[in-house]
């Protein structure tokens, strides 16, 4: 259940493209400005080196297993050329964080391999954004340079669902058939929905970790679960 927040859709789409285009742009041209994006600092060490008795974050499970062929199926998977081997590493860290007063509860659950990055299930209502947190845990395991694929299943988020359900299949085709919808990069499509609150997620992590003008997010996919839930996956290339 990819979410990381519950921001409601804007009454007006266009919004998601001048975002998306500037979001485009940051990445693109170091010497475009504006960009408040700050290079990750977060390790995992960090997150676990902690007071005793803070339990201000939680590894609840970490453990090897196999690719996980379920979430990719339908979204072109053979164009990923990731192993197949049982070298993933799935985790659950949970964070507590203050706001107004109040503890509250974050999740991140996440499928890592060489050159992937899948989000299954991040609930965040504060504290350190997502991308610090994904930058983090792969980084500890297979390096951020080999970063080439995001993947969010099982997407609830409303901007990013909504605009692919609401906006984006309708145009292209009938939205009650599974098909895999290819947005190519630097085109009107490919720009809103990075400018939805899962494409800039994924704008974030490549903004916080790769110099910027040496990385692009080359195209994003979109497709159906065989649950019939919305699955978003961006593609991260060289520029030059």
């Amino acid at each position: 259940m990819a979410d990381i927040s519950h921001s409601p859709m804007p009454e007006d789409p266009r919004r998601y493209h001048k975002l998306g285009a500037q979001y485009q742009k940051w990445i693109d041209d170091p010497s475009s400005k504006g960009c408040k994006v700050a290079t990750a600092t977060l390790t995992r060490e960090r997150m676990l080196d902690q007071p005793p008795g803070s339990a201000l974050w939680l590894m609840e499970e970490e453990f090897l297993t196999g690719a996980p062929k379920e979430d990719l199926e339908g979204g072109d998977p053979v164009s990923m050329n990731i192993t197949l081997e049982r070298v993933y590493v799935e985790t659950v860290v949970t964070n507590k964080s203050k706001m107004m007063g109040l503890w509250l509860k974050n999740t991140y659950h996440h499928i890592m391999g060489p050159g992937i990055i899948i989000a299954a299930n991040i609930s965040r209502k504060c504290g350190p954004h997502w991308n610090e947190i994904a930058q983090a845990l792969y980084d500890a395991t297979f390096k951020i340079q080999t970063l080439r694929h995001i993947v969010f299943t099982d997407v609830v988020n409303l901007e990013t669902a909504g605009y692919v359900e609401n906006e984006l299949y309708p145009k292209c085709r009938n939205n009650s058939e599974r098909f895999c919808l290819e947005l190519q990069y630097d085109t009107p499509e490919y720009q809103k929905i990075l400018g939805t609150s899962l494409g800039k997620a994924a704008a974030c992590l490549v903004l916080s970790t790769f110099p910027r003008g040496t990385m692009r997010i080359s195209r994003a996919l979109t497709w159906r679960s065989r649950y019939g839930s919305v699955t978003v996956r961006f593609d991260i290339i060289p520029a030059r």
